[in-house]
């Protein structure tokens, strides 16, 4: 381009490369063809640094939206663990002011704050609730969804309080857990598609097990209550409270191992932590027993049947704190190293673009393509393709193109005798042909012993299958042998309506001849 239009001719350019015409059309040395290098391509710097550093920001960008998203989805596990949390509770202290309820139970005399069930106790895990409620709505992305929980909350505690047993507002707390977890499991879903690496994404994943874990578990101790002690529930309950409660049970034992199983190991140390205590081995000590056989137990062994469940709850609790902390964490550091990931490249490619002026633009028609042409063959071979390899450039770059041509060469042959073999063509040219060099040696002996082990595999087959049908002694065809041939015979008769005939040949005393002289 240069010698053609003299518009576009760079001083001293022109000059250097009528110089080393002569160099051009044999290639010439990579360091002559380097002392033409003067000039690159600085546009294509720029577009390569403006791609790099917009790439690197959109992954800091995405990284903190998955920061984002994982804080509300953390917000949203700890609103819902606290409406948890205070259901029992809150159920507990409602039945028990009951007075026919309270006299059955036989507990006229316990205060509720004996039993873990005072006003104030109620009211301080109810603000918990209200305060992750709060949190939810001051996050856009959940404010219609609080927005809509909180009137229904208001309900449901207005249910509980009326205190006429289990199911009153019950059945409307199972449903806003149930929306509290859809809306976490979406929100976990959104920042998994957004670009969590994986050590957020198997913290998060960790978040969603311990979740489900706790919510079963803070499920379990009204359903086993109700079981255990009938009078506690309300009269018109009519449906099976047994199966439920089983549900309830298998889902939490379901949960628990699959989190044992498959959460990181800080989780699964984690949970075992929380449900070791006494009394979580005490609480599922007795709910594994009532999963075998429920029966009715006294009025100590229901309080202390609470007690630990609160307790434990109290502990899983600390756990899901954890899993929650571990996934903000996690998220945070993704963010951390999307960042200095995006300042490291933009240091690069300043360092390359300042470096770049110091070099001429002619490296693109004496070296690079050539080592493009290069690259791209030895990305075809990798891949596979053995196409021709052009050999052009200075002599290092032939050197090298003459060096991947016969690796290409060997390649094919190689290629040719797998398919030979493949083909079942193995006594062909092809086949015996021998490969240069050690490891052409290897391979066509590899390929000698596996035509080997096919000849003897194939030999042994017949043999076997010759033995299979005659006697070893007479080599004549033995009895299975015998049943084929006359099986063929009739049917071949038929097929062609002729008759088949048997002679069967019975030698008297055989046996003791055979007996007698062997």
């Amino acid at each position: 381009k240069i010698q053609s239009d003299p518009q576009h001719s760079v001083p001293g350019v022109e000059s250097t490369v009528m110089a080393l015409s002569g160099i051009r059309r044999d290639g010439g040395r990579l360091r002559s063809r380097l002392l033409v290098l003067v000039l690159v391509p600085l546009l294509g710097v720029a577009a390569f640094a403006a791609a790099e550093i917009n790439a690197r920001s959109t992954s800091a960008q995405n990284a903190q939206q998955v920061e984002n998203l994982l804080t509300t989805a953390a917000r949203a596990s700890k609103a819902r663990t606290g409406l948890l949390q205070e259901l029992v509770p809150s159920l507990a202290r409602s039945i028990l002011q009951v007075p026919v309820v309270a006299e059955q139970l036989g507990i006229s005399s316990v205060s509720l704050d004996q039993l873990g069930l005072s006003d104030a106790q109620v009211v301080a895990l109810r603000q918990r609730t209200d305060d992750g409620l709060a949190a939810l709505d001051a996050d856009p992305r959940t404010h219609k969804l609080a927005m809509d929980l909180e009137p229904q909350i208001t309900q449901m505690r207005r249910q509980i309080d009326s205190g006429v047993g289990i199911p009153a507002g019950f059945d409307l707390a199972l449903t806003l857990i149930d929306r509290l977890t859809t809306a976490q499991n979406n929100i976990v879903a959104d920042a998994t598609r957004t670009g969590v690496v994986d050590a957020a994404s198997s913290a998060a994943r960790d978040l969603d097990r311990a979740t489900q874990v706790i919510q079963l578990a803070e499920l379990e101790l009204p359903r086993l209550a109700a079981i255990l002690f009938p009078a506690i529930a309300a009269p018109s309950v009519s449906g099976d409270v047994t199966q439920e409660w089983l549900q309830v049970w298998g889902g939490y034992t379901t949960a628990y191992a699959t989190l044992m199983a498959q959460g990181s190991k800080a989780m699964a140390d984690a949970l075992r932590t929380a449900t070791e205590t006494p009394a979580a081995k005490f609480f599922d000590k007795t709910a594994a027993a009532a999963a075998k056989k429920p029966s009715v137990v006294d009025v100590n062994t229901l309080i202390q049947l609470y007690r630990s469940g609160q307790q434990r709850s109290v502990a899983l609790g600390r756990v899901l704190d954890f899993a929650v902390n571990r996934a903000l964490s996690a998220a945070a550091t993704q963010r951390h190293s999307a960042v200095v990931a995006l300042w490291s490249i933009a240091a690069i490619v300043l360092a390359v673009f300042l470096a770049s002026v110091l070099i001429g633009w002619r490296v693109l028609r004496s070296v690079a393509r050539p080592l493009q042409k290069l690259a791209g063959s030895a990305r075809k071979v990798s891949q596979g393709v053995l196409d021709d390899v052009p050999v052009d450039g200075p002599h290092e770059v032939r050197t090298a193109a003459r060096g991947l041509a016969a690796a290409v060469a060997n390649l094919r042959n190689i290629e040719a005798q797998a398919a030979a073999v493949a083909a079942g063509e193995l006594d062909s040219d092809v086949v015996r042909r021998p490969l240069p060099g050690p490891l052409g040696e290897v391979v066509h002996a590899s390929v000698e012993a596996i035509v080997g082990a096919i000849h003897e595999r194939d030999a042994a087959q017949t043999d076997l299958a010759y033995r299979a049908a005659h006697d070893p002694l007479t080599e004549l065809p033995n009895r299975a042998q015998a049943m084929v041939m006359i099986e063929r015979s009739l049917y071949r008769a038929q097929r062609n309506g002729t008759a088949t005939g048997l002679m069967f040949v019975d030698l008297d005393h055989f046996k003791t001849v055979n007996d007698t002289l062997g």
